[in-house]
């Protein structure tokens, strides 16, 4: 027996010489080798229809995104439009508040000083008033008579101290209102400063456009 023709008979019809076979070109053209192919080739396609799939829902995707940001930072805007509106209105009534409010610590000092200068003039009469009426009573006890002068001293004397009180009682009162409007004043100036820092705020988000591309917006660039 020839063993080594037995050789090549059995590896022609082995499955492994199947696999080898070419084409009359010389290619490859098994079976497994065309349907590994195949198989690549729809691959391929398959790949290519979910990108072509993907691009259209992308291209979908960041037009509502945009879309939807564009809706939204209009919202923004508008609303901080209309904040910074009622912030500027806010301001307005407050400086009118304050300058009120300084008006009339002005003129309650000045009537409260007029009241003290008049309560240091009527001290005098009145001490003297009393003075007269202490002299009045050394008078022997059968010379004390409840004369004409006595009532008038009388008179003078409830007349100057009922004045003395009242103009007391206003430089007291005039006093604590002022108080009460300085410390009302010193807050609506605090609320003043707060309003200011707000619009501030809210006037340079209105006017960012981007955070790296800010754009002022006329209306109220002038007040940050």
């Amino acid at each position: 027996m020839d063993f080594n023709s037995l050789t090549v008979a059995s590896i022609k019809a082995s499955p492994v010489a199947q696999t080898l076979q070419r084409d009359a070109i010389g290619r490859p053209s098994t079976p497994d080798w065309t349907n590994r192919t195949k198989r690549l080739l729809g691959d391929a396609r398959v790949a290519a229809a979910d990108g072509t799939v993907l691009r259209a829902t992308s291209t979908d995707l960041i037009r509502s995104v945009s879309k939807d940001a564009n809706k939204h930072r209009g919202l923004v805007n508008s609303l901080l439009r209309r904040r910074c509106g009622e912030t500027t209105g806010l301001q307005s009534k407050l400086r009118f508040q304050i300058h009120a409010l300084q008006d009339e610590i002005s003129a309650l000092s000045q009537s409260r000083d007029k009241a003290q200068k008049a309560l240091d003039a009527t001290t005098g009469p009145l001490h003297l008033a009393e003075h007269r009426f202490s002299v009045r009573c050394q008078k022997p006890d059968g010379e004390k008579l409840y004369d004409n002068v006595e009532k008038a001293l009388q008179t003078e004397l409830i007349t100057l101290k009922r004045r003395c009180e009242l103009l007391s009682s206003t430089v007291q009162q005039a006093d604590e209102q002022l108080r009460q409007l300085i410390a009302q004043q010193a807050v609506m100036q605090e609320d003043l400063s707060d309003k200011s820092a707000a619009l501030a705020v809210d006037a340079s988000c209105l006017r960012t456009t981007s955070p790296n591309n800010p754009t002022a917006t006329p209306m109220y660039s002038a007040l940050i």
